[in-house]
């Protein structure tokens, strides 16, 4: 959802699980505060997740301290150089072990023709 009347009808349907994405799907712009605009207005009780714009641990917190029980990252790990350290990033955990995984992608399919 993106609006404060949207979090009006997922109350009003008694929603268990409702999610606030920060991305305008139009303009494919994250609005970081939308979460935080809007969380006063999720149904009471509901598992409430914070969706896209979450880069940095940073942003874990500022959901998490803005009424967040879950964050839902999807671009930021797509484009992850080290998805697993990003994601230890992410859980303030340290990095894990860097693992040797061979050549690229590419290079292992050009290989395979």
């Amino acid at each position: 959802m993106h609006t404060r009347e949207e979090a009006g009808a997922a109350g009003a349907a008694d929603a268990a699980l409702v999610g606030v994405n920060a991305r305008d799907l139009a303009t494919l712009e994250v609005d970081s505060g939308r979460f935080a605009r809007i969380r006063d207005a999720l149904p009471s009780g509901a598992t409430v997740v914070a969706e896209s714009g979450i880069a940095t641990r940073a942003d874990v917190e500022a959901a998490a301290a803005a009424g967040a029980d879950a964050v839902l990252v999807g671009e930021s790990l797509v484009r992850a150089g080290d998805p697993a350290a990003l994601l230890a990033g992410l859980l303030g955990r340290p990095a894990p072990p860097a693992r040797d995984t061979g050549p690229p992608r590419q290079a292992r399919a050009a290989r395979a023709r």
